[in-house]
Parts: structure tokens; sequence; C-alpha cells
């Protein structure tokens, strides 16, 4: 009797740690896979982002607890911009890890914020300058030591370099 009970506590151990090493080891990166799939399906992208999420410590993957989150849009369409790239970084934010995994869409808890950074190439700046389409328009380049702030109207201002935010 002391052995089964013995072999038997070995055994739910042993599960234990298969399905917690199995956790940290998968849920990350279908949870990543799913919020790439659904932005591409929400913002009907021909590509789908990169989508980098880090929680820490790792546990906080199980309650749906994430540090920061990273979204990555390689030449996306924004209201006739053409960047080159998008990345939007996120704060500390949650996400309903049943309700997510369950639907095959991102829940979320909560409001999320962080900060937008887009990337535009010397054309693409050059192009907005010297467009005379309704709502964009450039009114003045300030150009810093390690940035380039855009003012505009239509697309709001934006800044662009290392340590800028924004555009």
């Amino acid at each position: 009797m002391f052995r089964a009970l013995l072999a038997l506590l070995a055994a739910a151990l042993l599960l234990c740690t298969v399905v917690l090493i199995s956790t940290y080891t998968f849920l990350p990166p279908l949870l990543a896979n799913l919020v790439a799939r659904d932005l591409q399906n929400r913002l009907g992208l021909s590509e789908r982002p990169e989508v980098d999420l880090t929680n820490d410590p790792p546990p906080n993957v199980l309650l749906g607890r994430f540090e920061e989150g990273r979204v990555t849009i390689t030449n996306p369409e924004l209201g006739g911009v053409r960047p080159d790239k998008a990345t939007v970084d996120f704060r500390p934010f949650d996400l309903d890890m049943l309700g997510s995994l369950a639907s095959g869409r991102i829940r979320g808890e909560g409001s999320l914020s962080g900060a937008l950074r887009v990337e535009l190439s010397e054309e693409e700046v050059a192009r907005l300058a010297s467009s005379s389409a309704p709502g964009v328009r450039v009114t003045g380049v300030e150009l810093g030591e390690r940035y380039l702030a855009v003012g505009g109207g239509g697309f709001g201002d934006a800044r662009a370099g290392e340590g800028g935010g924004g555009l």
C-alpha cells in the first residue's frame, strides 16, 4: 500500500512538472502567434506582424499578466502614409487567457496603453511634404542631434530617431 501511494505521488509530481514546463515552453509562443493572427485578421494585413510578449516572473503567463509587449508591422499603410515599419510598445497589460485560447481571438482585461513608433523612408517624407492631398500637409521639420521631428496637419506631429517617441 505504501509503495502504491508513493508511486501515485511520484506520478502526480511528474505530471505537474511536465505541465509546468510545457506551460512556460509552449504557451508564450502560442499566445504570440494568436496575437499576430488576430491582428493580421483585424487590420487586414498581408503579412503577419512580429509579436513579442514579455512576462516576468514566468508564472504570470498563467494569469495573463505581461510586463510588456511589442508588435512590429512591416510595410503597413496607415491612412495614406506608407511607413517602412510601425512598432507598438505596450506597457504592462493583462489578457483573459481562458477566453483568448477558447475563442482564438485575443481578449484583454482593461485598456492597452503604450508608444507607437513609425519609421518613414526619406522618399515617403518627401512624398508627404510635396503632397497636395487633403489632410496631409507638412508644416515644419526639426532636425536634432539624434532625431527628426516632422510637424503636419492630418497626421499630427511626429518625432523619429533614437530616444524619440512617435513617428
